[in-house]
C-alpha cells in the first residue's frame, strides 16, 4: 500500500514536471513555429504559406516586440542571400516599428554585401521608425533624436548610386515631412535619373501644400514641362490623372497661389480626359473625367457645397456628351446633381444620355449600367 502511495507521489510531481515543460515549450513556440515556416518556404522556395505565420507572429500579444524582432531578425539573418525571403522578412520587420532597433538596422544597411533588395526593404523599415509629430501623443525627446536620426539616414540614402535604394529613400522622405527640403530630394533624384515621369510627378504635386508661394511656382513649372513635352503623349495624360485626383480634395487645393491655380487650370482645360488624343485607347475614363471636372472646380474656389451647381453647369455647357453626362453621374456628387437639376435641365441631360455612344465607362462596368444608372437617377 506505502509502495503505491509512493508511485502516486512520484506520478504527480513527474505530471507537474512535464507541464511546466510543456509551459516553456509553449512559451518558445511562437518563435520555433516561425523559424520552422520560414524554413519550410525556403525548401519549397514560396512564401505563399508565410504570411499566416508571419501574422500570427506579429498579432501574438504573449510575445514581446524586442520578441518578435528577433525571431524574425534571425529569420532574416538565416536567408539574407535569398532575395525573396530575405526582403519578406524585413517588411515584416517594419510593421514592429522597432524603435530600439534603428541602428542594427542601419548597420545591416551599410554592410558591403547587403543585397539591393534587402537594402531597398531596410530603408522602409527604418522609414517606418519615423513618428509624426501630429500622431498621438506629444514627441519625447527620445522621438525626435530618432526621427531626426531617420531623417538623416533617408537623406543620405536618397543619394545612394543603386537606383532603387535611392527611390525608395526619397518617397519615404517625401511622405514623411513633405516640403522645400523633401523637394529638393525629389528633384535631385529625377536628374540623377532614379525617379522616372510618374513618380518625379506624383511625388512633386504631394509637396505643394507644403511650400512656399515661389517654390510652388517652381515645383509646378517643372512638372508641367514634363507632362508637356509630348501634349498629346503618356507624360501628358499621366500628369492630368495625378493632378485631377489630388486637387480634386479642397484641403489640398485651398493653399495653391491664385498664380499657380491659373497654370494648372490651364494645363488641364487642354486635357479634357476623353477628348484628346492621347486618351483615345481603352474606352471612356469615367475615374479621370469626374477627378477632372472636380479639380478644375476646387482650382476655380469652388467648395463643397458648391461643386453639384459647378458640375451641373459644365454638363449642361455645349461640349458635355452622354459619357460625361454618364460618369459624373455615377460619381460622389450625383445624388445632388440630380436633385438641384430643374425640370428643363434634367430633360437636357437625358437627351444627352439618349445620344451616348456603346464605349466602356469603368472597368468591369458596362456603359450600359452606368447609362441606365444616370438616366434612372434624372428620369425621377
Amino acid at each position: 500500500m506505502t509502495f503505491n502511495m509512493r508511485n502516486i507521489a512520484l506520478a504527480i510531481v513527474l505530471s507537474g514536471l512535464s507541464q511546466a515543460l510543456a509551459a516553456q515549450d509553449l512559451l518558445a513556440s511562437p518563435a520555433e513555429t516561425y523559424l520552422g515556416s520560414v524554413n519550410e518556404a525556403a525548401k519549397s522556395q514560396s512564401i505563399g504559406d508565410l504570411d499566416i505565420a508571419t501574422r500570427a507572429l506579429i498579432e501574438n500579444q504573449r510575445v514581446s516586440t524586442q520578441a518578435k524582432f528577433d525571431t524574425l531578425w534571425k529569420a532574416y539573418q538565416m536567408y539574407r542571400t535569398v532575395p525573396t525571403l530575405a526582403a519578406y522578412t524585413v517588411s515584416a520587420i517594419g510593421f514592429l516599428k522597432p524603435v530600439d532597433q534603428l541602428q542594427a538596422l542601419k548597420d545591416e544597411f551599410t554592410r558591403k554585401d547587403t543585397p539591393s533588395k534587402n537594402r531597398v526593404q531596410l530603408v522602409q523599415a527604418i522609414a517606418g521608425i519615423y513618428r509624426a509629430p501630429s500622431a498621438g501623443p506629444a514627441l519625447t525627446d527620445a522621438d525626435q533624436i530618432r526621427n531626426s536620426d531617420v531623417l538623416l539616414f533617408l537623406q543620405h540614402a536618397a543619394a545612394d548610386q543603386d537606383s532603387d535604394v535611392a527611390r525608395a529613400a526619397v518617397l519615404a522622405y517625401s511622405r514623411a515631412v513633405p516640403g522645400p527640403r523633401a523637394a529638393a530630394l525629389i528633384h535631385q533624384a529625377n536628374q540623377r535619373g532614379a525617379l522616372g515621369a510618374e513618380h518625379f510627378m506624383r511625388e512633386s504635386i504631394i509637396q505643394i501644400p507644403a511650400l512656399p508661394a515661389a517654390d510652388q511656382d517652381a515645383t509646378i513649372d517643372s512638372i508641367l514641362v514634363l507632362g508637356g513635352l509630348r501634349a498629346n503623349g503618356p507624360e501628358a495624360v499621366t500628369l492630368t490623372r495625378l493632378l485631377g485626383a489630388y486637387l480634386k480634395s479642397e484641403k489640398f487645393t485651398e493653399s495653391i497661389g491664385a498664380g499657380s491655380r491659373q497654370k494648372l487650370d490651364a494645363f488641364l482645360l487642354a486635357q479634357e480626359p476623353g477628348r484628346t488624343p492621347g486618351w483615345a485607347s481603352g474606352g471612356f475614363p469615367y475615374v479621370d473625367y469626374n477627378n477632372w471636372l472636380e479639380a478644375r472646380g476646387r482650382l476655380a474656389g469652388v467648395s463643397d457645397s458648391a461643386m453639384p451647381d459647378f458640375m451641373l453647369g459644365q454638363l449642361l455647357g455645349s461640349s458635355s456628351g452622354g459619357e460625361q453626362v454618364a460618369a459624373v453621374m455615377a460619381a460622389q456628387f450625383g445624388p445632388t446633381i440630380a436633385s438641384k437639376a430643374t425640370e428643363p435641365q434634367r430633360k437636357q441631360l437625358l437627351q444627352r444620355l439618349s445620344n451616348t455612344g456603346q464605349v466602356s465607362l469603368l472597368p468591369g462596368v458596362g456603359q450600359h449600367d452606368l447609362h441606365a444608372r444616370a438616366v434612372q437617377m434624372l428620369a425621377r
